[in-house]
């Protein structure tokens, strides 16, 4: 034992007392206000007088190197002053010897006591002293590694600097915008066509790449150069901006610059403006959504021929014509089966032309198609190579009904009491029904071809009444009941009555004229008759009226006469 074991005793049983009045000697050594925190100060400290009444006690040393370390860490990192520190342990020594003197023990015993306690003391400000002159070494040495790291990242960086202004000049002759921002988003660096937006000289550093794109904050967490930050990898992605013009466009790719420890340091951030062809592909969506509508709701049978003729694809209305469904046709079936069987081999010719010598082949023509149930229907198809592929696309017409109704038409003009003529605009003859051969005499093959005019008298030729009729028809799209004559194939003179319209195709050109003749020089020379009997009715009121007129004076004489006579 080192101590009286009645001092040991006492110090044991004391400790409370010690820490108490260490502590009211602690508050007036550093009162508040004093250099220091002194309550921090305090809890750094505190642990040392319990740790040397420990070693007093139990006469093991190892707790004050332990204590003194921990101390001198604590006293390190809150950048307490070493002399303040040492005030507070030199403040618990004087507890503790005062503490020894009042348990009034012999002289010899005390300065025994108070020897011992002064060698404790010391070897914890030792252990103290030397712990925290070992953290200078490693602070001091830290600095300068991270000075000599900063020096080597400074030397990186304007390496890296360099490299980005000579690709940023490349990229910026492509329109290409480059900045380099920190891990907060903020401009370091930014090439020329990053700052074209902005007035000439003004600096874009310490901006945020938010409010050089002006997109909302919020915005801001989620775009390509967050996600860089966050996963340190390489992000790309498309960042929306509504502008005065309109919708702008930018891909976003971003490129994480990590440090020594792998965090993100700096983001190398290349931007494109991908606007005009945003929209290009936008107006193209369009315009495919477009043609697509009108592909899947022509009027018109359509569908798309491979080479070999397979059917790849067609509309609904080709479905209703054929009685298929999409899944039986679509890729599966050729189109010659859809043909009438003598026919094939026309078809399959002008297929195969089609992509050697389109123009050596019809673009419409008729053709029989074939439905589901066997019907033969008369159609017409127009036929193109789809751009850019060997695939031709086919537009198919259902005229079954317009060629009866068609046919049934020529044939009530063709067979009509009147003559019907059709002519060209040259006034030559195109067509010359039953009617015509009757009232004429010509036959069609002998009429065909020929003027108008030859069926009209010179003279009025010669008086501008042919042309007369040509012009008036054309100025108001028709003459009505315009009599005339004309002469036969015989020679016979006929009055007619002439009615004539200019036809005019589905785009209003006009392709011609129809004249409507009829033969009046029976029903003239009738009318002529009923005059002739009407003049002649006319002189027998006017001769009795005449006579009985004359009669009644003559009556009178003849009386009066025979008076005078008798």
């Amino acid at each position: 034992e080192i101590l009286d074991e009645t001092l040991l005793n006492a110090i044991s049983d004391g400790q409370s007392s010690l820490m108490r009045r260490w502590a009211r000697v602690f508050g007036k050594e550093f009162p508040s206000g004093r250099p220091d925190n002194p309550k921090e100060l305090r809890e750094c400290t505190r642990d040392h007088l319990i740790a040397v009444v420990d070693a007093i006690v139990t006469g093991d040393r190892e707790p004050l190197e332990v204590v003194g370390s921990a101390i001198a860490n604590n006293a390190f990192r809150k950048n307490f002053q070493l002399s303040h520190v040492f005030r507070a342990i030199a403040a618990g020594q004087k507890v503790l010897m005062n503490f020894l003197v009042e348990c009034e023990g012999e002289k010899g015993v005390l300065l025994e006591a108070f020897q011992e306690v002064g060698e404790v003391f010391a070897e914890l400000e030792i252990n103290l002293v030397h712990s925290y002159r070992g953290l200078e070494r490693k602070g001091i040495e830290k600095e300068i590694r991270e000075k000599t790291h900063k020096e080597e990242e400074l030397k990186n960086l304007r390496r890296r600097m360099a490299d980005v202004e000579h690709a940023g000049g490349a990229l910026a002759s492509m329109g290409v915008e480059l900045m380099l921002l920190d891990n907060k988003r903020r401009v370091v660096w930014a090439n020329k066509a990053a700052c074209k937006r902005f007035p000439e000289g003004e600096s874009l550093r310490g901006w945020t790449c938010g409010e050089v794109r002006e997109v909302p904050e919020g915005l801001c967490e989620d775009c390509p150069t967050s996600w860089a930050i966050r996963n340190g990898q390489m992000e790309r992605g498309m960042v929306s901006v509504s502008r005065s013009t309109g919708r702008e466009f930018y891909e976003v790719t971003s490129f994480p610059i990590l440090g020594s420890e792998g965090d993100v340091e700096q983001v190398l951030e290349l931007v494109q403006d991908v606007t005009h062809r945003i929209r290009e592909s936008e107006e193209k969506r369009q315009s495919e959504e477009y043609y697509r509508v009108l592909f899947e709701h022509s009027g018109s049978a359509v569908c798309v021929l491979e080479p070999d003729k397979t059917i790849n694809r067609a509309n609904l209305r080709f479905y209703q014509m054929s009685g298929y469904s999409r899944s039986e046709l679509e890729g599966k079936m050729s189109f010659l089966k859809r043909v009438a069987e003598g026919e094939h081999s026309r078809m399959a010719r002008y297929h195969e032309m089609s992509r050697v010598n389109p123009t050596g082949i019809p673009s419409n023509y008729e053709f029989t198609f074939i439905n589901r149930a066997g019907d033969e229907r008369r159609a017409t198809v127009a036929v193109g190579l789809v751009p850019g592929t060997l695939q031709s696309i086919c537009s198919i017409r259902d005229v079954t009904e317009e060629e009866q109704t068609k046919e049934f038409l020529e044939a009530v003009l063709h067979n009509s009491a009147d003559a019907i003529i059709g002519l060209d605009n040259e006034d030559r003859i195109v067509s010359w029904n039953v009617g015509a051969e009757q009232l004429f005499g010509y036959r069609n093959s002998e009429i065909i071809g020929r003027y108008f005019s030859i069926l009209l008298p010179k003279e009025l030729g010669k008086s501008d009444k042919i042309k007369y009729i040509a012009d008036e028809t054309r100025r108001a799209g028709f003459l009505k009941n315009y009599e005339s004559v004309a002469f036969t194939k015989d020679g016979r003179r006929i009055r007619i009555n002439l009615t004539s319209t200019v036809l005019k195709d589905t785009l209003g050109k006009i392709r011609g004229t129809s004249v409507i003749l009829r033969d009046v020089t029976e029903q003239k020379a009738l009318e002529q008759q009923v005059i002739h009997a009407e003049k002649l009715a006319a002189i027998g009121q006017l001769t009795a009226g005449l006579a009985h007129e004359m009669g009644t004076p003559l009556n009178i004489i003849s009386g009066r006469a025979e008076y005078l006579l008798s």
